[in-house]
């Protein structure tokens, strides 16, 4: 979230670009695919430490929680909603610990 909202021009291009030069595509997945492997190794961690189910299926969770990530910032920041930062940030982590079965910090 801090990084884009520190970039939220230039992500903002980089997203419109994407949809016209092959580039600037592959640049975006491949940033998007290495987010992935960074969060889909932390849930493999979890689950290895049994602290997240062994049936989870890491790869598909972590795109997911990548994208809600990324539609939500985008959302808020490209588009204009009028979300509060802290609460976005606490809602999502919530949404994110929820859906791997953490218990929730209070």
């Amino acid at each position: 979230v801090a990084m884009y909202r520190q970039n939220t021009a230039l992500m903002a291009l980089f997203e419109q670009v994407t949809t016209f030069d092959p580039e600037v595509l592959a640049l975006r997945q491949a940033a998007r695919e290495r987010m992935v492997g960074r969060v889909r190794h932390s849930i493999e961690e979890l689950q290895a430490d049994g602290l997240v189910a062994a049936d989870l299926d890491a790869e598909y969770c972590a795109h997911a929680l990548v994208a809600m990530v990324n539609g939500l910032v985008h959302y808020w920041l490209v588009l204009g909603a009028a979300f509060d930062e802290d609460r976005l940030v606490a809602t999502m982590t919530g949404l994110w610990a929820r859906s791997l079965g953490l218990p929730q910090a209070h």
